[in-house]
């Protein structure tokens, strides 16, 4: 062993001699390697990071309290020990449990509990900004209101403080890290009114906390008894539902015993769930055990196959792109190696001194890139934490994971250096020693092509077949493409000899060019499948998203008509009465700061006393096909005709309007269904739902508020089916139509058209004002379709051009340096200075050309794989919701011509260093 490591002295001795002799070339092939590298450390800690563990759930469900206690049912349950799983079939409140409210429930928990723990309430509920105001909150903002100590001893960790200080009591408040980025702060003042009826109160935020739980999120917290009228949790459990208030209370389990299995059978019974800090740790109690099913794991095996594949397409375009450096730094220290061979140098020492050289410079290179991506992951998941990501429990750095990746770094390196490596310990010592020329790659052989073009084949297949059907599967699909790309890096030396082969036509530099490629097949293939490779991932992707682009346009619902402001009233449903604000001020808000006086408003049905609610249901005629449609019912598993094609967004509710709401919405472009509803019809967009005496047929359902029907009646009234241009998915119902169906009108919202286009800044100060009317619940411009993946494109390009242009860069200066003897001669014969500019070009032209139109056909059929794959989620829903394969010819004609011609222009740059006087050492 001693002996082994000997004779390896020298040999690292000689590699670090020629990596400082060859600083430029060395610094490349680290860059090639660190860059991955450092990519996936990055990554590693943010996948890391974001992985709960078990101490990360239970923190973040009970903090340091031993068990959290829901109240989910009325009635006896049975649960798993995550409390991922209740079962019960024991009829509902089997013992009386709905006639308790929260104060007599906790005294039923906390003779089910150990006898010296405690219970700490924590009640919250949900609000919206008809409750809660403050500059800068967001339309339809939706917030928690929570009423927690979680300063008292026995839950520490639940609740971080990130500044400021905890709440000490009435007026007072902190607010969740992630409401800051909604114009939240420390010492700002919210506006919250707790009841109808009841006057606003200001509450000071003296603090932010960060909280993983998710009913922590996006909240504010203040002292039990601050926020919450208690009025609401005087109630027994049954009226609050009835009554539809939404206020929930849990229970925090302190103390020093453990709930067990035993305590939460208890708890079970009286329709607790339990999740227990003790229970949890050792699930082996439960019947029912911890929570999985193969629908729950098979994602995680199938992102693992992705992950897998795709890593080693990058660590196969990484062996691609240094592969043509590795070969120039071969070439170049072919006369220091033969200088070793004429010393006694075995064949095996040539391998080894090149073998060392590259992969020391591959040690390096991953052990910095791990170091520096670990920090950079560090401080990115920690900027992902300041800023309130939930999914970021913790920093995990884990050196296990870095340290694969350089050692997988050091092999990539290692591994693409075997084949410099063993051509030069087959090397010809005397040829090299004599200044004579190698003879080149050799003839073609077929069996490495003919397996190729058979993997590939075999791929693209495996990756069509996946796509088939409704249910396609992403990991064989990656799968197959990996092969496909494989297969065709594989055939590349062919495509290259072949190419040479039909040059004879061509002018003198593209022939020279295209011989020289194939003779030195060695160093020109790896830079051809380098190019094939980049271009056919971002051609691939180009496809993909030009069509995933197209289905957006496609299925893109406007709210109307180009520029309209579109205002929802306040919601009926978040009131226990069942009023609603009038529009008045937002009415007049409109009209001054549009400067229009086309507004106009629509109506919808009013829910009776607080607690009738009303539901209009057009019956559609049976066994119909889908006239006036774009599809064929019923064709689809769904059963769903397309006539929802191309319409626009729909309103809140049933909609009651006398046509001007309408004219103002389609800009004049339903004139006939405009007309419709002045004449007293009702306007369906269904053909389904019209009937052939030009009728439809209503179902008037009345529900309670808690879901159950009260009667239901049937009304016929005269309709048409719209045809406008632009139109409502929905029923349009005339004013007038209401007592016919026995409903009552409320102030349903607004529509405007304003005399110019608003920008972005008017647009906010419209919204900003009209939300603080308090009379509406959400703002609407419409501006068109706006393109998604217009970045996402021009980075495939940026990406696509830089590697293929690195790839050309490389492989162009090896022919370079391998054809001073070619260009020598041509000099002797009298060539002119710049036939060596020219010929960089053509050989720049030659490897980009190559292996950019091989790029581009594969690419193509990878990203038509791709539309496959995405097609399946929207075939059976709409017609324009079926995905179609876009080709963008645009930008792939950019990419076809312009990565060539960027190359010609490296080449002539690399070429155009006078040529040196050479001189033969031999005879």
């Amino acid at each position: 062993m001693k002996r082994w490591f000997g004779s390896w002295k020298p040999v690292l001795r000689l590699a670090f001699r020629d990596i400082q002799r060859n600083r430029r070339r060395s610094v490349l092939i680290a860059c090639l390697v660190a860059v991955p590298v450092l990519a996936m450390a990055v990554v590693s800690v943010i996948y890391q990071s974001q992985k709960w563990d078990t101490e990360d759930e239970l923190r973040a469900q009970m903090g340091a309290a031993q068990a959290r206690i829901l109240w989910q049912a009325l009635n006896p349950i049975e649960q798993s020990a995550d409390a991922g799983v209740t079962v019960s079939n024991v009829p509902v409140d089997q013992e009386g449990l709905g006639q308790l409210n929260p104060a007599q429930y906790q005294e039923l928990l906390s003779r089910r509990i150990p006898a010296d723990d405690t219970l700490v309430a924590e009640r919250w509920t949900s609000v919206n900004q008809t409750q809660v105001q403050w500059p800068g909150i967001a339309e339809r903002k939706t917030v928690s209101l929570r009423e927690l100590d979680y300063t008292a001893a026995g839950i520490d960790g639940l609740v971080e403080q990130v500044s400021g200080r905890a709440p000490a009591g009435p007026g007072e408040v902190v607010v969740s890290e992630d409401l800051t980025s909604q114009g939240l702060a420390q010492g700002d003042v919210i506006t919250y009114r707790a009841a109808e009826g009841q006057g606003p109160v200001e509450l000071t935020v003296v603090g932010v906390v960060d909280s993983y739980h998710s009913t922590a999120r996006d909240s504010i917290l203040g002292m039990p008894g601050t926020l919450l009228s208690q009025d609401l949790f005087d109630l027994p459990r049954s009226q609050r539902e009835k009554d539809r208030r939404p206020v929930a209370v849990e229970w925090l389990v302190t103390g020093p015993s453990p709930v067990t299995w035993s305590h939460v059978r208890e708890l079970n019974k009286v329709g607790a769930v339990v999740f227990s800090k003790e229970v949890f740790a050792d699930p082996s109690a439960s019947t029912l055990g911890v929570y999985s099913s193969d629908g729950t794991s098979r994602p995680s095996r199938q992102t693992a196959v992705i992950v897998v594949v795709v890593a080693g397409l990058a660590l196969l375009q990484i062996a691609l792109l240094a592969g043509p450096a590795i070969a120039v730094g071969a070439w170049r220290n072919q006369r220091d190696l033969a200088l070793i061979a004429a010393a006694g140098g075995s064949r095996a020492h040539l391998r080894r001194v090149l073998l060392a050289s590259y992969g020391v410079i591959g040690l390096v290179s991953s052990v910095a890139a791990a170091v520096v991506g670990g920090l950079a992951g560090v401080l990115v998941v920690a900027g992902l934490r300041q800023w309130g990501d939930p999914d970021m429990p913790r920093i995990d750095l884990h050196f296990t994971d870095l340290f694969a990746l350089v050692l997988v770094g050091t092999l990539t390196v290692v591994m693409t250096a075997l084949v410099p490596a063993q051509q030069i310990a087959r090397m010809n010592v005397a040829r090299t020693l004599t200044g004579r020329r190698s003879r080149g790659s050799g003839p073609v052989r077929l069996l490495l092509p003919l397996i190729g073009g058979a993997v590939a084949v075999g791929g693209l297949a495996l990756a069509v077949q996946a796509t088939r059907g409704f249910i396609a599967d992403p990991a064989r699909v990656v799968v197959g493409l990996g092969l496909f790309e494989i297969g065709l890096v594989m055939t590349v030396g062919a495509v290259v000899a072949t190419a040479a082969r039909l040059s004879r036509g061509l002018p003198f530099r593209m022939r020279f060019a295209l011989r020289d490629a194939s003779r030195q097949r060695t160093r020109t293939a790896p830079a051809v499948a380098a190019v094939l490779a980049a271009v056919a991932g971002g051609t691939a992707g180009l496809v993909y998203f030009a069509s995933a682009e197209d289905h957006q346009a496609r299925v893109y619902n406007a709210a109307g008509e180009l520029g309209v402001v579109r205002v929802t009233g306040t919601d009926p449903f978040l009131s226990t009465t069942g009023a609603v604000e009038p529009l008045d001020r937002a009415e007049k808000v409109l009209a001054e700061e549009l400067g229009t006086d086309d507004i106009a408003d629509f109506s919808r049905v009013k829910i009776v006393d607080g607690n009738f609610t009303t539901y209009l249901e057009p019956e559609r005629q049976p066994n119909n096909r889908c006239e006036g449609s774009t599809g064929n019912f019923p064709t689809n598993s769904l059963e769903i005709c397309y006539w929802e094609d191309h319409a626009l967004k729909s309103l809140d509710g049933d909609v009651f309007d006398d046509g001007s709401a309408l004219a103002v919405l389609t800009g004049g472009r339903a004139e006939e269904d405009v007309a419709a509803l002045r004449a007293g019809r009702v306007v369906v967009a269904d053909p389904a739902q019209l009937r052939p005496d030009g009728t439809v047929q209503l179902t008037v359902q009345r529900h309670t508020r808690d879901g159950k029907e009260q009667e239901s009646t049937q009304v016929v009234l005269p309709a048409t089916l719209a045809t406008g241009e632009l139109r409502l998915p929905q029923p349009v119902f005339p004013i007038g139509t209401a007592p016919e169906l026995g409903v009552e009108l409320v102030p349903g919202g607004l529509v405007a058209q304003p005399p110019q286009p608003l920008s972005e800044s008017q647009e906010d100060s419209v919204r900003a004002a009209l939300m603080a009317t308090g009379q509406v619940s959400q703002v609407e411009v419409e501006r068109g379709y706006q393109e998604t993946y217009r970045l996402t494109v021009l980075a495939l390009l940026v990406a696509a051009g830089v590697i293929s242009l690195v790839a050309t860069f490389t492989a162009v200066g090896l022919a370079v340096t391998e054809s001073r003897a070619d260009l020598s001669t041509l000099s002797t014969l009298g060539a002119e200075p710049g036939l060596r500019k020219w010929l960089g070009a053509g050989q720049g032209a030659v490897i980009a050309g190559l292996g950019t139109v091989l790029g581009l056909g594969s690419g193509v059929l990878a990203g038509y794989v791709l539309v496959r794959l995405a097609r399946p989620a929207g075939v059976q829903f709409s017609d324009s919701a079926i995905w179609e394969f876009i080709v963008p010819w645009p930008h792939l004609l950019g990419v076809g011509l312009g990565i060539p011609l960027i190359a010609m222009g490296v080449g002539s740059l690399v070429a155009r260093r006078p040529l040196p006087p050479l001189r033969r050492v031999g005879l």
